[in-house]
């Protein structure tokens, strides 16, 4: 058991070294998407929009927005915290930074997935509102958010349930860099290997299965647009959720890229990558989603004409009672000083 870190003995590696530039950037950039997706939230809440059923579907992308944004930006903070006394440092540097990594990890991947399928499913029923003139109803829609809500939240919980059981048969060791769970899972076979990767094999089979879906869904939505006479309003909804889709599959397309170009196997097993090739791709992936999440409140803005009036009407509404309190203000200072004169 290593307990210690030694942060004079560090070499310089350029893997590490851009992963923490990067951190920088992306702190503005979780930050702006913080501030964005709070406004499009409190739009979205608001009288005009919170009963329509394809803007609830964008308020739980919204949440799940705000959500891996809030998460990462926690992260990226902590990493940063603790770079000072652990540079380099792939892992935890004690027990309560395990738990803290596992906890922001875990919501981070269930938010993500929480919002993916739910723009994935508001596209479908984009489909259906075109081909057969019905959409869903209210309740239909409610009941397909809790479905995705519920399942993401159980899949993901299970998956990283079973990594600390993973975790409690490996060494503990601060720091380390020795790929210790992928040894355990190329030397080992026992029912936690199995069932951790069925459940890799599952997220595989999703992931390919959502990618594919970003693809198909938006290119039959612009042929349905092109081959069948649909009304204005149909025809707008239906740009915007095809832009809401290429938000997600662009940046989905880019992390593969990442992961692709960079991952490096390990010499002593080629089946396996080295955790030092996994940092710079993961830390692309964090800021390409956040710069996604940061986007798609504008591209509600540019593209949805029902969005804009709502827009504008919070607009209007608060600066109407700004008025209303300045006016009243000034009426309380004029009796104030005619009472005083008196």
């Amino acid at each position: 058991m290593n307990d210690s870190y030694d942060n004079n003995n560090i070499t310089i590696d350029l893997n590490f070294d851009v992963e923490y530039a990067i951190k920088y950037p992306n702190l503005i950039i979780v930050m702006l998407g913080m501030l964005s997706n709070i406004l499009h939230f409190l739009i979205l809440r608001g009288n005009i929009l919170k009963h329509n059923p394809t803007f609830i579907m964008i308020k739980v992308v919204c949440i799940g927005d705000f959500s891996q944004l809030f998460l990462s930006f926690i992260s990226e903070m902590n990493a940063i915290i603790t770079y000072l006394d652990h540079k380099n440092c792939i892992g935890y540097t004690s027990i309560f930074d395990l738990v803290f990594k596992l906890a922001t990890v875990l919501l981070n991947e269930t938010w993500l997935m929480i919002a993916a399928w739910t723009t994935l499913f508001l596209g479908l029923s984009q489909i259906q509102a075109i081909r057969k003139s019905k959409e869903w109803t209210l309740r239909r829609v409610n009941q397909i958010c809790n479905t995705i809500i519920s399942t993401s939240f159980i899949f993901v919980t299970l998956n990283y349930t079973m990594m600390i059981i993973l975790f409690f048969q490996l060494p503990s060791q601060i720091c380390n860099m020795d790929n210790l769970a992928q040894r355990y899972l190329a030397n080992n076979s026992n029912w936690i290997k199995y069932t951790l990767y069925a459940f890799q094999s599952f997220d595989a089979i999703f992931n390919i299965l959502k990618l594919i879906s970003y693809i198909i869904i938006p290119f039959f939505l612009w042929k349905l647009l092109n081959g069948k006479k649909v009304d204005k309003k149909k025809n707008i909804s239906t740009k915007y959720i095809v832009y809401l889709l290429f938000s997600f599959s662009v940046g989905e397309i880019l992390y593969f890229l990442a992961r692709f170009l960079m991952l490096r196997n390990d010499p002593d097993n080629p089946n396996i990558a080295t955790q030092k090739s996994t940092i710079l791709p993961l830390e692309l992936g964090r800021m390409i989603r956040s710069t996604s999440a940061c986007l798609r409140p504008f591209i509600c803005l540019w593209k949805s004409p029902e969005y804009q009036r709502a827009v504008k009407l919070n607009f209007a509404l608060s600066t109407r009672n700004q008025q209303s309190t300045v006016l009243a203000t000034q009426n309380y200072s004029n009796s104030r000083s005619s009472s005083n004169t008196t």
